[in-house]
């Protein structure tokens, strides 16, 4: 249970961060498919949970090479952590049924 935890804290985390770092790129890094509506905090989080869900982009989309790099540096870090929270789960649920018959 604490591995989940940590899993879910870790995302949270991911979210704001890339939320923080997505604001400061916003205006210069980035283009939406609507030009004239003033951009937001929420567009950002919106974005960054997006991608940390492994959905893809939302209706704004990288245009510079940062901001570019940050996506890819967060799809990275999705797909890391789901990796492992995986294969801990499963080598966990092997050590205990490991652990069972052994008793």
């Amino acid at each position: 249970m604490r591995l989940v935890f940590a899993t879910v804290v870790f995302h949270i985390l991911c979210i704001i961060t890339f939320t923080i770092i997505y604001n400061y790129l916003s205006y210069s890094s980035f283009s939406n498919f609507e030009k004239n509506r003033p951009q937001n905090i929420l567009d950002w989080i919106s974005l960054s949970v997006t991608i940390q869900s492994g959905v893809g982009y939302s209706e704004h989309y990288p245009s510079s090479n940062a901001a570019k790099c940050c996506t890819i540096v967060q799809q990275s870090l999705l797909i890391f952590v789901n990796v492992f929270m995986i294969y801990f789960i499963v080598i966990l649920d092997k050590e205990r049924n490991i652990i069972s018959r052994l008793f």
